[in-house]
């Protein structure tokens, strides 16, 4: 299986690539806390809203704030937390 990454700073800098190369993306990785007043949450939210779809999404996030753990999981969206390893990735 062969992945192709599209990576960006913000979601309006996500969705000019992803117009530029013609692709809804197959599956959404955003950090929680991104620059300024962007989240992950939004920005899945507005992936999903840009292609009409519920693409699967993954919320990275090293918050341990209760405040933020609580919106992160009542995101529906699943979560990792940071750091984290890849099963077979561990040193």
């Amino acid at each position: 299986m062969r992945c192709e990454v599209v990576a960006a700073e913000s979601c309006s800098e996500m969705l000019g690539k992803l117009v530029s190369i013609k692709r809804m993306p197959d599956l959404i990785v955003s950090d929680f806390r991104l620059q300024g007043d962007e989240n992950g949450i939004d920005v899945v939210a507005r992936l999903r809203e840009e292609f009409n779809a519920q693409v699967p999404a993954l919320l990275i996030t090293g918050d341990t704030g209760m405040e933020q753990l609580r919106e992160a999981e009542e995101s529906g969206l699943h979560v990792l937390h940071k750091p984290s390893t890849l099963p077979g990735c561990e040193r």
